[in-house]
């Protein structure tokens, strides 16, 4: 796939319109000094100072992700993705499904990596990036309980 941007960006991916995501994605490029994305996922307008990006398909949405420097979302594979990826990235819990974001973050030690509320996120912060080094021997330790899991599973329903 093409490489949609030539320059740095900030990538929003959110599931339903968040005004925290909105305005994080803002202080993120403005510090960065760089553009925003707006990956649309059903957002029927677009939002001032984004460039909106409809009908993306799976791997124009990985591209997106994998050439981000930097990713807001409300959304699970946005926070799964940008992980696998090792972007930076912040995660606004979606009001009814954020309990999977919350879970998966904890268990990967970047609680950190969880807002609420825009304004509480200085620009040390924003700039404070992620340890990968550390995170990624967590990730593989849940990529292997979920193989495992699975191939339980089938083994279980071969057994039918």
């Amino acid at each position: 796939p093409k490489v949609p941007c030539t320059r740095d960006y900030v990538l929003v991916y959110m599931l339903s319109y968040d005004e925290v995501v909105v305005n994080l994605a803002n202080k993120v490029s403005e510090l960065l000094n760089c553009e925003i994305i707006l990956l649309d996922s059903g957002l029927s307008k677009g939002i001032a100072g984004m460039k909106q990006r409809k009908d993306c398909g799976p791997e124009e949405f990985l591209r997106y992700v994998a050439d981000a420097s930097y990713v807001i979302t409300n959304s699970f594979h946005g926070t799964v993705f940008s992980v696998i990826f090792n972007k930076q990235f912040y995660t606004v819990p979606h009001k009814t499904k954020g309990s999977r974001m919350i879970n998966f973050c904890r268990k990967l030690g970047l609680e950190n990596r969880i807002v609420y509320d825009s304004k509480k996120i200085s620009n040390t912060e924003i700039e404070k990036h992620v340890d990968y080094e550390i995170v990624q021997p967590k990730l593989e330790e849940l990529k292997k309980v979920g193989v495992d899991f699975i191939k339980h599973a089938l083994e279980e329903a071969g057994r039918e």
